[in-house]
C-alpha cells in the first residue's frame, strides 16, 4: 500500500506541474518505454506556472528524470532566496531546465548557459528560445584553462545524455569540444561579477577546482562570484574542507547540493 501511495503521490506532483494534457502524455511516453514500445521523439511540455513550454526527448533519454528534478522536486528552490542577481552562470546546463527555472525565479537575470554535448545543446537552445533577450548558450565544456578536450559517452553513470563527460585527449585523438575556463568566460561576455554560479559537470568539479589559482579562484583579479551552488555527481564527493580550499569562497556563499 505504501508503494501505491508513493506512485499515486508522485503523478499527483506531476500533474501540478504540468499541464492536465502535457502530464499525460508523459505518463504515456514512461509507460509505453516500459514496455519497450515508446519512440524517441521531441514532444513539449506546458507547465502550469509559465506560460512558455520546455522541449522533453521522449523514449529512453534521461530528460524525464532531469525535468523532475528541476520542475517537480525543484531542487533549485533554496537558491530564489537569493536576492536579486544579475548574472547567471550554469555549468552543465543539460538541456536547460536548470536555465529555464532560474529565468522564471529571477525574470530581471542574464543567465549565460554553457553545455558540450550537441545533442543536449540543440534541445536547450530550444528551451532558452522564450528567454532569448536574457540568456547566451555557449556550446563548451567548463574546465581549468581554455583549451580543447574530447566528449566521453557511455562510459559513466547510466550512459545517457545527462551522464556525458569531458577529458583531455588521448593521444593522437582530435578534440571534439572546447573547452573555457571561468575568467576568460567573464571577460568574453564582458561581465565583472557572477552573482549565481551553477555547477552539475558530472565530475569534472575536481578538475576545475583543482587548479587553485585566478582562473577559478578569481584571487586577485578584479573580478567577483557571489554565490556558488556545486552538484556533485553521484559517486564523487567534496570534502568538507572544500569552501575554504577555494579562494573565491571566503567571499562566496558557497552550497554543495
Amino acid at each position: 500500500m505504501g508503494s501505491l501511495n508513493a506512485r499515486i503521490d508522485r503523478t499527483l506532483r506531476l500533474y501540478r506541474v504540468a499541464t492536465v494534457s502535457s502530464a499525460t502524455r508523459i505518463m504515456a511516453g514512461r509507460l509505453a518505454n516500459k514496455f519497450g514500445c515508446g519512440t524517441r521523439s521531441l514532444k513539449r511540455v506546458a507547465l502550469r506556472y509559465t506560460h512558455n513550454q520546455v522541449y522533453m526527448r521522449a523514449g529512453s533519454s534521461s530528460d524525464y528524470e532531469v525535468f523532475w528534478q528541476t520542475f517537480v522536486d525543484e531542487e533549485l528552490k533554496p537558491l530564489r532566496a537569493i536576492s536579486d542577481p544579475v548574472v547567471i552562470v550554469d555549468c552543465g546546463a543539460n538541456i536547460g531546465y536548470a536555465s529555464t527555472y532560474l529565468l522564471e525565479a529571477f525574470p530581471t537575470a542574464r543567465v549565460i548557459a554553457i553545455e558540450p554535448e550537441p545533442e543536449n545543446a540543440e534541445v536547450c537552445q530550444l528551451n532558452l528560445e522564450p528567454y532569448r533577450n536574457r540568456s547566451t548558450l555557449l556550446r563548451a565544456a567548463v574546465w581549468e584553462r581554455t583549451t580543447q578536450l574530447s566528449l566521453s559517452r557511455g562510459n559513466y553513470g547510466d550512459g545517457r545524455e545527462w551522464a556525458t563527460q569531458v577529458r583531455s585527449p588521448e593521444p593522437g585523438e582530435l578534440p571534439s569540444v572546447q573547452a573555457i575556463d571561468l575568467l576568460t568566460l567573464m571577460s568574453e561576455q564582458a561581465i565583472n561579477t557572477i552573482d549565481l554560479l551553477k555547477i552539475d559537470i558530472e565530475g569534472s568539479e575536481l578538475q576545475l577546482f583543482a587548479a587553485r589559482h585566478a582562473t577559478v579562484g578569481f584571487a586577485g583579479s578584479e573580478t567577483s562570484l557571489s554565490n556558488c551552488m556545486v552538484q556533485p555527481a553521484p559517486g564523487y564527493s567534496l570534502m568538507p574542507s572544500l569552501a575554504s580550499d577555494i579562494s573565491f569562497c571566503d567571499q562566496a556563499n558557497f552550497t554543495s547540493a
